[in-house]
């Protein structure tokens, strides 16, 4: 082989390295963004599952608040 096929190889080579380098890189990007979109996503659950036990939370104190008030109402009617 001589110098000009050997350069010639060596171009091949590196191209290919090049090549592989920059689809390693592009996966890298791609796994950093699906790991953020699965933060996005689990914070957005988090803060969905916080809304909803304050809904219950509220639901579940005005129940208590009428349940009371009855009692009240009770107790006046017997006393």
């Amino acid at each position: 082989m001589d110098e000009k096929q050997k350069l010639l190889r060596e171009i091949e080579i590196t191209r290919l390295e090049f090549i592989g380098a920059s689809l390693a890189a592009i996966g890298d990007g791609i796994l950093a963004f699906s790991a953020g979109l699965a933060l996005e996503m689990l914070e957005n659950e988090l803060v969905d599952q916080s809304r909803t036990q304050h809904v219950h939370i509220a639901a579940t104190q005005n129940q208590l608040d009428y349940f009371i008030h009855e009692l009240m109402k009770i107790r006046k009617t017997i006393t």
